[in-house]
């Protein structure tokens, strides 16, 4: 058995662990100066139709993705995230304010004159467009959370990881198909089926999948895993950090929406930080009432929300927060 030697240090230096910490934080760097040579990058949003469901089955949702290669193609931009939703739509964009304009001109002619003829819904083509411009790493890391997690929070039957209504299943997937039938190869019948149109191209090599443009040749996923430390860091930053996602979505005009299983643990910690206590349940009224100020100021939750985690009646909530749906 070793004996140590007086004045010996109890522990050994830390020098290894110095050199991950700095090799880290270079690695870090380097993905902060990819990021800006990236630039400029932008979070594109649509405005809800709010009258009409327009994307209400997988077909309309394959139509859109293949639009969205289209558009991207024909402006330059380069697609690095998308979600579809009911009636809007939200893209992270590479490429100039000009430019993502443009592809938002042209997707939303594509997909109204489609879906004015097939679904004889009309009104797409009064939505227009917001333009968030995503100036450093941490935000980009947010936005493309955020965008992901958007038919999350909104449905139930939604696996955040492997959504076929966003890009998410694109990113750190090992398993990830990126075959197909390539463009160049269809029939001229197969690609008017595709697009539902005549005179639309894409480079031949795109590839075709399920009757609709496999996403993984026009977003460029392997950009946006660089932007990550790893795995788990997306994982985490798509399911976790339920604060940013309520500054962004305030910042885009839209309504926070936090299913209940995230909100719990935020109502218990404000209940312990506030009160010293475990559980809503513990507290006076005066208090539940405070706890629900502080909740919705914080997380902008719901009255029915409010009363199922803080535990006042609905009509008390209603009246202490009359605008709150």
């Amino acid at each position: 058995m070793a004996v140590k030697k007086f004045g010996e240090p109890k522990f050994a230096p830390m020098k290894t662990d110095y050199s991950i910490l700095q090799a880290e934080r270079q690695a870090e760097w380097e993905r902060e100066n990819n990021f800006r040579a990236a630039c400029p990058i932008f979070h594109l949003y649509s405005s809800p139709v709010e009258s009409q469901v327009i994307i209400a089955n997988s077909f309309s949702r394959d139509i859109s993705i293949t639009y969205m290669g289209v558009a991207a193609n024909e402006s330059g931009v380069v697609v690095l995230a998308y979600a579809v939703m009911s009636n809007h739509f939200h893209f992270i964009l590479r490429g100039s304010r000009e430019k993502c304009q443009q592809f938002f001109v042209r997707f939303r002619y594509l997909l109204d004159l489609y879906l004015s003829r097939s679904e004889k819904i009309t009104h797409f083509k009064t939505a227009v467009s917001g333009l968030t411009e995503i100036t450093g790493l941490k935000q980009l890391r947010n936005e493309v959370a955020y965008v992901l997690r958007n038919p999350y929070v909104a449905r139930t039957d939604i696996n955040p990881i492997l959504c076929e209504w966003t890009s998410a299943f694109l990113y750190f997937n090992p398993r990830l198909d990126i075959g197909g039938k390539a463009f160049g190869e269809l029939t001229v019948r197969e690609k008017r089926a595709l697009f539902k149109a005549t005179s639309l191209v894409v480079p031949d090599d795109w590839r075709i999948i399920d009757g609709h443009i496999n996403p993984a040749s026009f977003v460029d996923y392997r950009f946006v895993e660089s932007m990550f430390v790893h795995a788990r860091q997306y994982v985490n930053t798509l399911l976790k950090n339920v604060e940013a996602q309520v500054e962004i979505a305030i910042s885009h005009n839209e309504a926070p929406v936090i299913p209940d299983e995230e909100l719990l643990p935020k109502v218990l910690r404000q209940c312990h930080d506030l009160f010293h206590q475990e559980s809503p349940w513990f507290l006076q009224d005066y208090q539940k009432k405070q706890l629900a100020r502080e909740v919705r100021n914080r997380y902008h939750a719901s009255v029915s929300q409010l009363a199922r985690q803080v535990g006042l009646p609905q009509k008390e909530l209603q009246a202490m927060f009359p605008d709150t749906r």
